[in-house]
């Protein structure tokens, strides 16, 4: 998860809000201006949960939005009503050798998500929205402080993990041939060649600022199906190294499933078009990203394909940074 800049950058705007306090009739307190930040932060950010709300329902989002849920039998991965797999992506879970902690709260908060979307059924013309279904990441709704990138920087926040989620749903619905209807990538790429998405295809979510949301275009029903799974264990593992407690032994795994077999053929393509050097000697580089859909419809002939044409494009930047997530190259191993 990728926290917005919610404070104002310089003095200026501070001193602006101090002069328009002291200007006022009914003056607040000197002694009151410590709490002035906390006080700003939380109502800019119900203003933007509430102008990210008013504007879901002038666009129309919210009347479409999926709401049912459909188990899968036992020891099946999908429904038999939805027979046709469309698409599958798995994402390697993050492991941070010095942090137990924060692999078990990372972990926590990707189920909680999870629990929240599998089983998600996606009729013709509905929307999926990542907020829709995933409360927002308090203490009080059962998230825990996870890793999350805040200016450039690693933080701990509430919900941090969820990025996970969304980057893992966003690859899935983008090869099932999903219209996307809104999707952000993260400011900065600190993993390197060890990032957990292919470059310009990860999706980042704040709550109130930043959701995925998809629509399911086509004439048939989709089913999501989402859940951690466990990979066989490393040769080298320790017999004291609990079940899904080793570096990439966990994967986030999903699968859009259809009632019907898909009338297309879905490739994606991002090609790197700008690298941005690194600040300095040890940081990582920025990327300038673009990325493509093209679909193919599926000919009733073999051997009379269609021609491919693009229907999603998207540019992604990631700006340069002075750390490896992994603790490489510079700063520390969150």
């Amino acid at each position: 998860m990728e926290l917005p800049q919610i404070l104002p950058d310089n003095g200026a705007e501070w001193t602006l809000i101090c002069d328009a306090i002291s200007s006022s009739p009914n003056r607040t307190p000197f002694m009151l201006l410590p709490f002035m930040p906390l006080t700003w932060i939380r109502a800019k950010r119900q203003m933007r949960i509430a102008q990210a709300y008013g504007r879901s329902w002038l666009q129309g989002h919210r009347r479409h939005y999926s709401r049912i849920q459909i188990a899968p039998p036992p020891h099946h991965h999908h429904p038999p009503q939805f027979p046709h797999c469309w698409s599958q992506f798995q994402t390697p879970i993050p492991y941070s050798p010095n942090a137990p902690e924060t692999n078990q709260n990372r972990r926590h908060n990707v189920q909680l998500a999870c629990d929240r979307i599998q089983g998600l059924q996606l009729q013709p013309g509905q929307i999926f929205s990542f907020w829709h279904r995933v409360p927002r990441p308090t203490v009080a709704q059962g998230f825990r402080a996870g890793p999350a990138f805040r200016r450039g920087q690693i933080v701990q926040e509430v919900g941090g993990g969820l990025c996970l989620v969304s980057t893992n749903l966003f690859n899935s619905l983008l090869g099932a041939g999903c219209q996307v209807l809104e999707r952000h990538n993260h400011s900065i790429d600190p993993y390197g060649d060890r990032r957990f998405f292919p470059q310009g295809q990860d999706a980042t979510v704040y709550y109130g600022y930043k959701d995925l949301v998809l629509r399911n275009t086509s004439p048939s029903s989709l089913w999501i199906g989402l859940a951690i799974r466990v990979n066989s264990p490393e040769p080298n593992r320790g017999e004291d190294d609990g079940p899904g407690d080793h570096p990439e032994t966990l994967a986030l795994v999903s699968q859009i499933w259809g009632s019907a077999p898909p009338s297309h053929e879905v490739r994606i393509v991002s090609q790197v078009e700008e690298e941005l050097p690194a600040p300095e000697p040890g940081g990582m580089p920025g990327w300038r990203v673009s990325t493509r859909r093209q679909i193919r419809c599926r000919s009733p002939r073999d051997d009379t394909p269609n021609p491919w044409h693009t229907d999603y494009e998207t540019q992604s930047l990631y700006q340069p940074c002075g750390f490896s997530y992994y603790g490489e190259t510079g700063g520390t191993d969150p």
